[in-house]
């Protein structure tokens, strides 16, 4: 009997849904997975340690006053987003 996820796979065409067909996803089903996780948790990783790591850096250089007005813009995009998803319920 084949898996229904196998099955999903051969009618989806996608590529790595046979073990002999070459693709970025061909080979263990598992091996696949872990690869995709450890992916997502890798770039994760990434995307926020580089922006804390260049803030880091140059945390120093700025003035409070700089600081502050940082804060009140990145406040008031959220204030924006938070409104603009309110709106979007009505």
């Amino acid at each position: 009997m084949i898996n229904g996820a196998y099955e999903t796979l051969q009618v989806a065409n996608i590529p790595g849904n046979h073990p002999n067909q070459i693709g970025v996803l061909s080979g263990n089903v598992h091996d696949e997975a872990g690869m995709m996780i450890v992916g997502v948790f890798a770039g994760s990783a990434l995307w926020w340690l580089l922006p804390s790591g260049g803030v880091h850096l140059v945390r120093h250089r700025l003035k409070p006053s700089i600081y502050t007005g940082i804060s009140r813009i990145a406040g008031m995009a959220l204030i924006g987003f938070a409104l603009w998803q309110l709106m979007s319920l009505l």
